[in-house]
C-alpha cells in the first residue's frame, strides 16, 4: 500500500509541470487604444451582426454560410454559444483578423472560457468580461477604433428561461434583470460612450426587462420595422436577439437570416451617426485614463 501510495504521488508531482505546459496559456489583454483617439461615432456605416450558433451542434459549415449570405460582410460578428475550438477557425473563414475571447480563468485545473466572442475587422482595445455579483461571466465589453474614432460594443448571452413553473420565470427573469443592471451600470462607469450591444437576450420582447433593455438603448430592429422571431423550435417562435445601441447611432437597415444552422437566427443591423449626434465627445475620466 505504501508503494501505491508512492507511486502515485510520484506521478502527480512529475504530472504537474507537464500539464502547466500543455495547458493553454493566459490571453493576453488587448491593448489599450492610444490616448489620441478621441471618443465618437465614425462618419461611415458599420455593419452588425449578432448569432448565437448553438455550438455549431449542426456543423460550422451551415452557420458559416449564414453569416457570409450577408453581403458585404459584417464589420463585427458578436457570436454567443462558441466553443474555444471554434473561434480561430472561424475567424479564418470569415475573415475577421480581430478577436475577443479570453480565457477566464481555471476551475479545478479546467480551463473556463466564456461563451460569447468578439469578431471584428478592426482592432479591438481594452477588453474585459461582465459579470454579475455571482461572478458569472454573461458578455464581453471592448472597444474599437475606426476613422479615428473610438466607441465601445458588448456581445452578451444572458439567462435563459427554459420552463414554465413560475418560480422559475420568476428566478431567472431576475437573473436577466441582474445582468442588464451590469451593462448599464458599465456604460455609465465608462463614460457612456458610443455603444453598441448585440447577441441573445433570451428576453422576448414585452415586461419589465425588455423596458429596461430600451430605457437608455434603442431597439433597432423594432426601429427598422423588423420583428421576425429569431429563434425557434418546433411551434415556439420568438424574438430574443437583438442589436441595441445609444442614441449616438441610427439605424439604416437590418433584419433576420432565416435558415437552420443553429435554433437561433443570424441578426445584422447597418448603422451611422446620429443625426445631430455630436461626430467627437469628450473623454470622460475613465476613459481618458485608458
Amino acid at each position: 500500500m505504501r508503494w501505491a501510495l508512492l507511486a502515485v504521488t510520484i506521478c502527480t508531482v512529475a504530472a504537474w509541470p507537464l500539464y502547466r505546459y500543455l495547458r493553454p496559456s493566459e490571453s493576453k489583454p488587448l491593448p489599450s487604444a492610444p490616448t489620441s483617439i478621441v471618443v465618437g461615432v465614425p462618419d461611415r456605416t458599420l455593419r452588425f451582426a449578432a448569432y448565437n450558433l448553438y455550438h455549431n451542434y449542426r456543423g460550422m459549415d451551415g452557420t458559416v454560410a449564414a453569416v457570409r449570405a450577408l453581403e458585404p460582410a459584417p464589420d463585427f460578428l458578436l457570436f454567443s454559444e462558441i466553443d474555444h475550438e471554434h473561434v480561430a477557425p472561424m475567424a479564418d473563414r470569415l475573415g475577421t483578423p480581430h478577436k475577443y475571447y479570453p480565457l477566464l480563468g481555471y476551475s479545478t485545473g479546467q480551463p473556463i472560457w466564456p461563451d460569447t466572442a468578439i469578431l471584428s475587422r478592426h482592432r479591438l482595445f481594452d477588453g474585459k468580461p461582465l459579470r454579475t455579483a455571482d461572478g458569472h461571466c454573461f458578455g464581453l465589453w471592448a472597444y474599437t477604433v475606426v476613422d479615428e474614432r473610438k466607441f465601445a460594443m458588448v456581445v452578451v448571452h444572458l439567462w435563459p428561461t427554459f420552463g414554465i413553473d413560475p418560480r422559475h420565470v420568476i428566478e431567472t427573469a431576475d437573473m436577466r434583470n441582474r445582468q442588464l443592471e451590469v451593462i448599464r451600470q458599465t456604460w455609465r462607469d465608462e463614460g457612456s460612450p458610443p455603444l453598441v450591444v448585440a447577441g441573445d437576450f433570451n428576453q422576448p420582447a414585452v415586461g419589465e426587462n425588455y423596458a429596461l433593455m430600451t430605457r437608455d438603448f434603442t431597439d433597432t430592429l423594432a426601429t427598422l420595422g423588423q420583428t421576425t422571431a429569431t429563434f425557434g423550435r418546433k411551434l415556439l417562435q420568438v424574438r430574443i436577439d437583438y442589436v441595441l445601441t445609444t442614441p449616438h447611432w441610427q439605424p439604416l437597415e437590418g433584419g433576420v437570416i432565416h435558415g437552420n444552422a443553429s435554433d437561433h437566427r443570424p441578426v445584422w443591423v447597418d448603422l451611422t451617426r446620429a443625426k445631430g449626434a455630436l461626430a467627437t465627445q469628450p473623454a470622460t475620466q475613465s476613459t481618458a485614463n485608458r
